[in-house]
């Protein structure tokens, strides 16, 4: 998908879940905001992993994004946003951090591989998942 056709369709679910044999395929679903990391993104990534690692069937995730780019890192339109909450947003950024945090231990422990798929520029944690993949998911993005 190019840029210029990089839209958000409301009703979209902004996290997809596909399943090809024991690959699970999650992919962050928002690339009009450049797959940004909003409340809603976080939540549904955490479910989502907390269901393949109890899913036996599934042998391996790979994390992909749909538009161009995989993820641009937290949603800081949805962070300023909550400036004018009465506690200026402290109690939304904080509920933010520790989602966060959960997600990316759900993908630097987790209980089988997790490789990601990156075709573009990304922010935040999204290296985490390359790094921690197998070796020769290693390999080959050393080749790119």
């Amino acid at each position: 998908m190019n840029t210029a056709t990089a839209t958000t369709i409301p009703g979209d679910p902004v996290l997809r879940r596909e399943t090809d044999g024991a690959v699970a395929v999650l992919t962050l679903n928002r690339p009009a905001s450049r797959n940004s990391l909003s409340e809603a993104m976080l939540t549904e990534l955490i479910d989502a992993l907390a269901a393949i690692g109890r899913d036996t069937s599934i042998r391996a995730v790979i994390i992909a994004a749909e538009g161009p780019a995989f993820c641009s890192g937290h949603d800081l339109k949805e962070l300023t946003g909550r400036r004018t909450d009465p506690d200026g947003g402290r109690g939304f950024f904080t509920r933010l951090w520790s989602l966060c945090g959960t997600m990316m231990m759900s993908v630097v422990r987790p209980p089988r591989p997790r490789p990601a798929r990156r075709r573009s520029p990304a922010a935040s944690s999204s290296p985490v998942a390359i790094s921690r993949s197998p070796p020769r998911m290693r390999r080959l993005r050393r080749r790119a």
